[in-house]
């Protein structure tokens, strides 16, 4: 890609990087335990305290879940990972 025409402060605010799936790479996908449909990609912060996406609701995917995270920490995320993947 080309990012020539971009400013310093575009260049360095690139976060995720897209795979030919249409997946972002990230820390730690999360995907639907039922249809296994990509929901999200999140980066770890290292604070296994942390509340992550409080009140956040993820959009309905194929088999029509509605997916809101409460009370849910990195650490929580980190525990139920296998291969850097978490569904729920």
């Amino acid at each position: 890609m080309d990012y020539e025409g971009l400013s310093e402060v575009d260049k360095e605010s690139r976060v995720y990087q897209v795979e030919k799936k249409g997946e972002h790479t990230a820390d730690i996908s999360i995907r639907c335990r039922r249809c296994n449909q990509f929901l999200l990609g999140y980066d770890l912060t290292h604070d296994d305290d942390k509340l992550i996406l409080e009140h956040i609701t993820l959009p309905p995917c194929r088999c029509k879940r509605v997916v809101r995270l409460m009370k849910y920490t990195e650490g929580i995320l980190r525990m139920h990972a296998v291969n850097n993947i978490v569904k729920l």
